[in-house]
């Protein structure tokens, strides 16, 4: 072993594992099939007992899936092996009761990095009323395992986050249920039974990055997608599990007992507190969606790829609060890089308010990472398989606290309106206690005179 203790000296078969949350509550997660569409659902709990985390993958189609999107390329792999690699639960009890309104939680964030706003809170208090929303996007080759760690850890500061599988053939693997041939004798108008429907792959759609037509029409339709997952959330508020009708086989185990949990979430998410969020193609896909549906009030954007957004987009600029999270080799991307400055230009706040919340437009950049950081795949995946272990210097636990501390901070201060991240808050703002390996990164008319002169 070696002694230097750094992160990418681990082991051959299994990652670090995905750290614990680093909210006030347990986490919860559940899986369903509406109309087509899957969502893995996150939420607080406090159960434990009797529960068990769920597997990160839980389908060897998947699992042979995610390690293409990881970036190992081993011809052959077996599923055995697969198994191995992708042998990792996530710290989310399958199936959990989602927490009671009555129930008494501590506050146990106890972070002792300088860059967390966030202090050590012993004092008890009771379970909201209702849960604020968060809608998550995967990116070009991800799914809806692909961020479970940045998932689980808002979950536990009390959203309700749904991850969902985009179908357009941007994700790894996607599936429809289709229904089974019918038999001679079938009677027309027969109520569909979903336990028989047979699964329809979608497989991972090879066409050009560069294909702007391509990406373009994706990112509307996986924008659609994501209001589709909103309006889910709206039904499960009003009715419980009663409007879900649950399209996948029992035989799964992902939708056992699932009215029993969608029952309890009845007038428990709080809809008017909606925001979405995504990495790379699925950051583009948040801003095509902020754009789109009034219901979202903001948004989180990790490493967006900005070529598949319209002239529309860059016509009127983002109107509402977003936070863009860059990894180090992202911001180095000049090509893209300068297209998000431009984006960002256009999207200048109209007035300044006396306040820290007035700027609704941050971006920052992580240093020492790269754009896999930002997915599951350091730790899911051993150092010796992940294509970019060898190019993040800053550990990937490092560096998904500071992701979720931006995250958090900017959620409380535009979403939440936390009186508390209405004045400096460091993560955001810099200053004594802001992180060392963030960078804030500003976008000024001098800027673009410096591009221009660049080129001459």
């Amino acid at each position: 072993m070696a002694a230097s203790g750094d992160w990418r000296d681990g082991g051959l078969i299994r990652g670090i594992g995905i750290p614990p949350p680093s909210g006030s509550y347990r986490v919860g997660v559940t899986h369903f099939m509406h109309k087509n569409l899957f969502i893995r659902l996150y939420y607080p709990t406090k159960a434990t007992s009797g529960y068990q985390y769920v597997p990160h993958v839980y389908n060897s189609r998947y699992r042979r899936s995610a390690l293409d999107f990881f970036g190992v390329k081993l011809a052959g792999l077996v599923s055995a092996i697969a198994g191995l690699v992708m042998d990792t639960r996530i710290p989310a009890f399958l199936n959990a009761p989602l927490l009671n309104t009555a129930t008494p939680t501590v506050d146990a964030h106890t972070s002792t990095d300088t860059h967390s706003h966030t202090t050590t809170d012993t004092h008890s208090h009771t379970a909201p009323v209702s849960f604020p929303a968060l809608v998550f996007s995967h990116g070009l080759g991800g799914s809806f395992f692909s961020y479970s760690a940045v998932c689980c850890d808002i979950a536990s500061h009390g959203f309700i986050v749904a991850a969902l599988e985009h179908k357009d053939g941007s994700a790894c693997l996607a599936r429809r249920r289709v229904p089974p041939p019918p038999p001679p004798l079938a009677n027309e108008g027969e109520e569909p039974n979903y336990q028989e429907y047979l699964n329809e792959w979608i497989p991972f759609d090879q066409g050009s990055r560069s294909d702007f037509d391509l990406r373009n029409r994706q990112v509307k339709e996986r924008s659609v997608e994501v209001q589709q997952a909103l309006d889910i959330l709206h039904i499960i508020n009003e009715t419980g599990a009663d409007g879900i009708v649950n399209m996948l086989g029992s035989d799964e185990g992902a939708g056992c007992g699932l009215n029993n949990i969608l029952s309890q979430f009845k007038g428990r998410i709080n809809t008017e507190l909606a925001a979405v969020g995504g990495h790379s193609f699925g950051a583009a896909t948040s801003v095509q969606a902020l754009d789109e549906d009034p219901r979202f009030k903001c948004g989180l954007l990790f490493d967006i790829w900005m070529l598949p957004l319209g002239p529309e987009i860059f016509s009127t600029g983002v109107t509402k609060p977003v936070i863009f999270i860059n990894s180090r080799a992202f911001t180095e991307w000049k090509e893209n890089f300068s297209i998000l400055k431009k984006l960002l230009r256009q999207s200048q706040d109209s007035k300044e308010e006396p306040n820290f919340g007035s700027k609704l437009h941050s971006l920052y950049t992580i240093n020492g990472t790269v754009h896999m950081t930002q997915t599951d795949a350091p730790f899911v995946l051993p150092p010796s398989l992940y294509s970019g272990a060898h190019g993040a210097g800053l550990s990937p636990v490092t560096a998904y606290h500071i992701n979720s501390d931006l995250s958090l901070s900017f959620l409380k201060r535009h979403l939440m309106k936390d009186i508390d991240y209405q004045g400096a808050v460091p993560i955001l703002d810099g200053g004594e206690g802001s992180s060392e390996h963030v960078v804030m990164e500003t976008v000024t008319e001098e800027d673009e005179r410096k591009e221009v002169l660049s080129l001459l």
